[in-house]
């Protein structure tokens, strides 16, 4: 195996922890049988609380980054994930545990500000857009695989579960063996040219936007099968998997599909998501849920290699208000459906209309892709 693969499989080793956010979120009753005089909501807050820390770190990298190098803030992300991760193994107390997921969640935060400029320093061309697409297949990889182990170390305890991060460690290890430094790579200069704010601006909206429709369909895609009667809560879980089979393709795919179209590629990926929300809410099938649940998980992993390429070229200033953004548009996504609550309770017609929300996206990016360019 040459050293470019070797490289290429140590950045993208990274994923596998980014991902693994979740991976012990099915430890919540194991828990809250095990501390019964603690309030649900807060045993919850386990699963939630890292995604608060992330945009905290996220924010902090720009401070981060003039101290260190894009290399060094990645591998103390990762030893931060692996020590944060286990803690909950050693300690059983729950705010402790709290505040250990907290300590990962900043973790991940460090390592996504940092993975997207290292891949952007180190890669050029089509191997830049292939990992930057690789990111979300490998992303899903490592979600179903992190899930699985914790899921399978449960058996010995809910405590067990959280050895499943000692992954870290070891990429760790790869890391600081197999990348060089940003800043050596010969692909550097091209991080630092101009930032273009105009652009930044465009992009990290259009994420937030982009993002947060395609989070509707994840929260909800179960409640329109149960609400409509046509599957079950279990099937349900089927779509949120189908979503995840269809970001691993996407995802194996972006690098192929940029390279031919180019900016038009956004076009198509919006397109997908169009047609899979307004499927899902025109025609009440299960099985046509679970083609929509297919083609929005390819859609969404699609535009986003596509939006955070657009501005990992001006380095952390771009990475931050893009992941920031993003990571806000997911967030606030119940709001979302809120606000199309005081138009339509209906939420077949809350799907197509955010099928049309995604075309006039596409208009807005036609219209606009003139005013930003450079």
């Amino acid at each position: 195996m040459n050293k470019k693969m070797i490289l290429k499989i140590a950045i993208l080793s990274c994923c596998l922890v980014t991902a693994s956010q979740n991976a012990i979120a099915g430890n919540i009753p194991a828990i809250a049988y095990t501390f019964k005089n603690v309030a649900l909501s807060t045993i919850e807050l386990m699963t939630t609380i890292p995604s608060l820390f992330v945009m905290l770190a996220i924010l902090l990298n720009g401070f981060l980054a003039k101290r260190m190098n894009h290399k060094t803030s990645l591998l103390i992300g990762l030893l931060i994930c692996g020590i944060g991760g286990i803690i909950p193994y050693f300690i059983k107390e729950v705010y402790i545990m709290l505040i250990s997921r907290a300590i990962f969640g900043f973790g991940v935060g460090m390592i996504n500000s940092n993975l997207l400029i290292m891949i952007v320093s180190l890669f050029d061309g089509k191997e830049r857009s292939q990992m930057i697409g690789l990111q979300g297949s490998i992303g899903g990889l490592g979600s179903f695989l992190t899930t699985y182990v914790a899921g399978m170390l449960l058996a010995y305890g809910w405590h067990v579960s959280f050895l499943v991060y000692v992954i870290a460690f070891l990429i760790f290890f790869f890391v600081l063996k197999y990348v060089p430094n940003a800043k050596d790579s010969q692909n550097s200069k091209e991080v630092q040219q101009e930032v273009n704010y105009k652009r930044i601006i465009f992009y990290s909206i259009l994420s937030f936007m982009s993002v947060n429709f395609a989070t509707f369909f994840v929260i909800k895609g179960s409640s329109l099968i149960t609400i409509n009667h046509y599957g079950s809560v279990r099937d349900g879980s089927t779509v949120i998997m189908l979503i995840s089979i269809g970001s691993l393709l996407a995802g194996a795919m972006y690098g192929t599909i940029y390279n031919r179209l180019k900016d038009h590629s956004l076009i198509l990926f919006y397109i997908i998501c169009a047609v899979s929300f307004i499927l899902a809410g025109c025609i009440h099938n299960l099985w046509i849920v679970y083609i929509s649940a297919f083609l929005l998980g390819y859609g969404y992993m699609a535009f986003v290699p596509f939006l955070q390429e657009k501005v990992a070229i001006y380095g952390s200033v771009g990475t931050t208000a893009l992941l920031i953004l993003q990571s806000l548009g997911s967030f606030i996504t119940p709001y979302y459906g809120v606000l199309l609550n005081h138009f339509t309770s209906s939420l077949n017609s809350q799907f197509i209309i955010t099928g049309i929300l995604y075309i006039i996206l596409i208009l807005i990016f036609g219209i606009s892709k003139r005013v930003i360019k450079k």
